[in-house]
């Protein structure tokens, strides 16, 4: 693609950008107000100190706070694995078994690298608080020498996208970068030598240059493929090359909801915007007729005598005429205000899933209105969460992984003798799945046992295959079976004499 093409692309993508401009900065000037916003100038931060003093109401950026922080526990949890891997054909059972522990080991690897990384230190909150307007991007490279993976957050500022017919078609970041520091990271791209000799000059120290790193798709239906560029300045492309493979590209593209319009994301919290700046009017006038209420208009006979010029304090005495009348003015019923904020408050928290069981008026809810409630927010929240599960979660294993193989710290493939097993990773939505199995099979035994009775459920039941299954889906690693040759002695002392099962009271007869 030549600097002409990528040009118009850039500029196609400005323009996409542009339409979202006001929507995602009104969001943001409510729910995250430091944070960068469309328009802002690449050159250096927007100062918005003052800003603040122009809100009179927090409840979106508290609720957005804690609607990432929910998001981050819910699918990117830092203390457990976010997902595992299986082969990618079906294989034996004891093929399979022999698999575990590689697994395993490869598993927590990828993992290990991501917590020792500053992806929940730095990354992750403003992608999660990003996730609000519906549209998040990571940036994910390796800065060598042993060092600890980079996850950069890009803010909406230096974020531009397009669509394709299957998912973004260009992914590129836009930003100012000091042109000394640019030419150490990058020593052996294609400089000019205009931009060379500026930075070997003593004031190239402070030279900044608009720089373009940009991803664009390959259309290729037997794989991923990615055309990588960088362009300094608008004019100079000092580097290109070709990205193959699952997590090949440095961005990690996530959208809450899409529609076919857009290549943007449509974030749950956007249809709070509207509430939140009316309550933040509401809020401001609550504040205004608060004060005529604690310092009251008082209006007085001019009489000639009362003289209040140099104002009053407690304690005075102040002489008036006889007859000379004074008023204070009615400052209003708050009280329709407050109701009506409460409703506002209400919609905003329930469209960043933080509504959960409250207690609503004078009267606690049952305690099935409270589990009512708590279902049906897991509900709302599951919904959408299988695009972020695609293209955050996995993407982010992905890209890791593939830097890990880079490395040369994991292997590609996993070998049982002389097969090759190749590996992917398992979408955490069939992890739901295992889980409901379990609990599905849970409740047929205690209906099974309550109906015909712990005796006959074990003898008609191989429970421990059972027990072994529901470990096996739930992916447990800290309950040890013993063997059966182990377990035998155990369980024939705790019976009390051999041949008998758990949950019978009489030996099994034999033949």
């Amino acid at each position: 693609m030549t600097v002409k093409e990528l040009t118009q692309r850039l500029g196609e993508a400005r323009t996409e950008r542009a339409s979202r401009q006001n929507q995602i900065n009104n969001y943001l000037r409510f729910a995250d107000p430091t944070a960068p916003r469309i328009g802002d100038s690449l050159h250096k931060p927007q100062d918005r100190s003052d800003e603040a003093d122009d809100r009179f109401d927090t409840t979106l950026n508290e609720v957005a706070e804690d609607f990432a922080a929910d998001l981050i526990a819910r699918v990117m949890p830092r203390q457990s694995n976010w997902l595992a891997f299986e082969p990618n054909e079906q294989l034996p059972k004891e093929v399979r078994k022999q698999l575990e522990e590689p697994l395993r080991l490869r598993t927590a690897t990828i993992f290990d690298a991501i917590r020792a990384s500053n992806f929940y230190d730095d990354a992750a909150p403003n992608w999660a608080l990003d996730q609000g307007h519906g549209t998040a991007c990571l940036q994910v490279t390796d800065p060598g020498s042993g060092q600890e993976f980079l996850f950069e957050h890009i803010p909406v500022n230096q974020l531009l996208i397009l669509r394709g017919e299957r998912g973004p078609k260009l992914i590129a970041r836009e930003f100012m970068w000091e042109l000394a520091e640019a030419l150490a990271y990058w020593p052996g791209y294609n400089w000019p030598e205009r931009l060379k000799a500026e930075a070997r000059r003593t004031t190239g120290q402070c030279r900044r240059i608009n720089t373009v790193l940009a991803a664009t798709r390959i259309a290729d239906p037997g794989g991923e493929r990615w055309r990588w560029q960088v362009l300094v300045d608008g004019k100079h492309l000092i580097h290109e090359e070709e990205l193959t493979g699952r997590g090949s590209c440095p961005f990690i593209l996530s959208r809450w909801r899409t529609h076919s319009a857009s290549a943007w994301g449509v974030g749950p919290l956007l249809k709070s915007v509207p509430d939140a700046m009316t309550l933040d009017q509401e809020r401001y006038l609550i504040l205004k007729n608060l004060g005529f209420a604690v310092d009251p208009v008082t209006m007085y006979d001019h009489d000639g005598v009362i003289n209040v010029d140099g104002g009053v304090a407690p304690g005075d005495w102040i002489a008036r005429r006889a007859g000379s009348k004074i008023d204070r003015l009615d400052p209003g019923n708050l009280s329709p205000a407050y109701y009506e904020q409460g409703h506002l408050q209400d919609n905003i928290r329930r469209a960043g899933f933080q509504s959960g069981p409250r207690q609503r008026g004078k009267t606690p809810p049952t305690l099935g209105q409270w589990m009512d409630e708590k279902a049906e927010e897991g509900r709302r929240l599951e919904m959408p969460t299988g695009k972020l599960y695609t293209e955050a979660v996995i993407a982010i294993v992905s890209r890791v992984e593939r830097l890990l193989l880079d490395r040369g710290e994991i292997d590609e493939t996993l070998s049982v003798g002389e097969k090759v097993i190749t590996l992917k990773p398992l979408n955490p939505l069939s992890r739901q799945q295992d889980y409901e199995q379990v609990q599905n099979a849970q409740a047929l035994l205690r209906e099974y046992s309550t109906i015909t009775g712990p005796q006959v459920l074990a003898a008609e039941v191989d429970t421990r295959a059972t027990f072994e299954n529901m470990k096996a889906r739930l992916q447990d690693t800290l309950i040890e079976m013993r063997p059966e040759e182990q377990a035998d002695p155990y369980l024939q002392a705790v019976l009390g004499q051999p041949g008998t099962s758990a949950g019978l009271e009489e030996p099994m007869p034999e033949g």
